[in-house]
């Protein structure tokens, strides 16, 4: 097997310096681009990969294919015996069980042992400060980072929600390229629009990203499939609209209750569509949010081998599924929860060239990250994305945000061109970030044609039948400026409950209809805590979620259903 010539460009970037940050496109392999890399140094340098649980089989199976050495690996897994580590030449974890001390103890240990490649898989995972896998790897006292000879990141969403999402990778692997700005607030003012509210320093916002721009040359590398793979196969979206009755009403439930209830009366139709596509001679790969839906979705269909993934499989169970798919020619269809099929998983690629949701995501990254799954080098035919929807005005507004969501990043990421030997992207990928606003404001787009302002909780996703009414918020405690008080790195880099707290106050303000806006901002910060309060809002939600509440409750009003061609 011979590298594409981006690809080689890739190696030659990862192997210029001890950090790098490979933010290629999903499916151009960056995967082999590091395994490439690594095999290019000298004999006896270590591998350690971090990665999603879903991966840590096919990071083996590439090294097998690509390594082009002689090697012992050992990939971590819950509840098998662990050895001590430092014999192995390749170490595989998945960040959870990373983080567990003992598992922690011998991956240092391992990195110890000789110059060793960290390679972070996913990176944008380590993007948190407050988080135990981030603190593992970029901690300053005794992260790994410190520990191996070079740190490769690999991921295709390098920036997720603002520019401070940069700031823990670059100010730990790349210092020196800030200059002035290392320091977290000095970074937080010049390029995240910083301010000092009432409860802190907020730096949500976005500034000077040109200037950042500048600073990552040389640090991140990024492509993307279309200006890299001439022969990529053509993406085909089609609308399909069911004649599926709606019985559930909207103005008693939540939006979670809602949202399964008109899941589950899609199914009957939407298996009679998936078995039309499958009678033709194709495999399919089916994606849906609530476990319920998918489950008596695999039923419907077991006719035709249908396999079935769930979130909570352990790496093991996922690995022999997708082979089951991939491998046995009477497994025709594979229905799977998007969020933990719909990242990291390969090989559909090579069996499957129609993708099918039968629910979507809100976030438009998670539902090109699951079409991606079959759209990536390996396939070589045009790939079929069908979109089954009823008439109701929620799902064509929930279809005319995620479209509107999609055409403000397309309009601004733009990959390196690797003709002017360009090797960044960031001056392209940044500005995103300027136009989050924008986002919060098309949430208005999705509130038309509702009646009635609900929030969604992701515990219906987990387990159809414990629907969490929201939890009451906490009671607004007085707030005083707090006094300035010193802080470790990651409590300055972590949004407080009293930011979410303060956001939530200004989302109610004082007049004739605070007291309903304080209940939709109860509703919507259960809906980022899974039924909770502020204080139980993770971390890596809390930026959203203060994003949200800023677009105020003009954005969740209800007029008409606005319903929108395309997709």
């Amino acid at each position: 097997m011979q590298l594409r010539p981006f690809q080689e460009t890739g190696v030659r970037f990862l192997l210029s310096g001890r950090n790098r940050l490979l933010a290629d496109d999903m499916g151009l392999g960056k995967t082999v681009q590091a395994i490439s890399a690594w095999s290019r140094l000298p004999e006896g340098t270590k591998l350690l990969v971090l990665c999603p649980s879903s991966v840590k089989y096919n990071w083996l199976s590439e090294l097998e294919d690509w390594a082009g050495r002689k090697f012992k690996a050992f990939i971590v897994n819950a509840g098998e015996h662990l050895p001590a580590l430092t014999p192995f030449d390749v170490v595989i974890a998945n960040y959870d069980m990373a983080t567990k001390p003992k598992v922690a103890g011998l991956l240092k240990a391992f990195c110890r042992s000789g110059d060793t490649v960290l390679v972070c898989d996913e990176a944008h995972k380590i993007k948190n400060p407050a988080a135990q896998r981030t603190k593992l790897v970029l901690k300053h006292n005794g992260g790994l980072r410190v520990l191996c000879s070079r740190v490769w990141l690999l991921t295709g969403t390098p920036v997720e929600n603002r520019p401070m999402d940069l700031y823990p990778a670059l100010s730990t692997l790349a210092p020196e390229l800030l200059g002035n700005y290392q320091s977290w607030t000095n970074f937080g003012i010049r390029f995240c629009g910083g301010f000092r509210g009432q409860w802190g320093w907020d730096f949500s916002g976005s500034g000077n990203l040109d200037e950042l721009a500048d600073l990552l040359k040389g640090f991140m590398l990024r492509r993307k499939k279309e200006d890299v793979l001439d022969d990529l196969p053509d993406c085909l979206e089609k609308i399909v609209t069911l004649n599926t009755e709606v019985k559930a009403d909207i103005h008693s439930l939540t939006l979670p209750e809602f949202r399964q209830e008109l899941g589950l009366a899609k199914v009957e139709e939407a298996a009679a569509y998936i078995k039309e596509v499958v009678e033709t001679g194709e495999k399919v790969v089916v994606f849906g949010y609530h476990r319920g839906v998918l489950t008596q979705l695999a039923w419907a269909l077991e006719k035709y081998g249908s396999v079935l993934m769930l979130g909570g499989l352990t790496s093991t169970e996922k690995h022999d599924k997708i082979l089951a798919f991939t491998n046995d020619d009477d497994k025709k269809v594979l229905v799977g929860q998007i969020n933990s099929v719909g990242q990291g998983v390969d090989g559909f690629q090579k069996v499957a060239r129609h993708v099918i949701f039968v629910e979507l995501d809100w976030s438009p990254s998670v539902v090109q990250q699951a079409i991606d799954r079959c759209r990536r080098m390996g396939q070589s035919r045009d790939v079929v994305v069908h979109y089954l929807l009823t008439k109701h005005p929620f799902e064509h507004r929930l279809r005319t945000i995620l479209k509107k969501k999609r055409a403000i990043i397309d309009s601004v990421i733009v990959s390196t061109n690797e003709k002017e030997n360009l090797m960044v992207t960031s001056k392209d990928l940044l500005p995103v970030i300027s136009k989050l606003n924008e986002l919060a404001k098309a949430l208005t787009d999705f509130a038309q044609g509702l009646d009635a302002p609900v929030a969604e909780s992701a515990a219906t996703a987990q387990d159809p039948k414990a629907i969490r009414k929201p939890k009451p918020a906490p009671k607004t405690e007085p707030k005083t400026e707090p006094k300035e008080a010193p802080k470790t790195e990651d409590a300055e880099l972590a949004i407080t409950d009293e930011a979410i707290n303060d956001a939530a106050k200004a989302f109610v303000g004082t007049g004739p209809d605070a007291v309903e806006n304080k209940k939709l901002a109860k509703q919507i910060i259960a809906d980022f805590s899974n039924g909770g309060r502020a204080k139980d809002v993770p971390q890596e939600r809390r930026a959203d979620l203060i994003e949200t509440l800023k677009a105020g409750p003009s954005a969740f009003q209800t007029e008409g259903d606005g319903e929108e061609e395309g997709f």
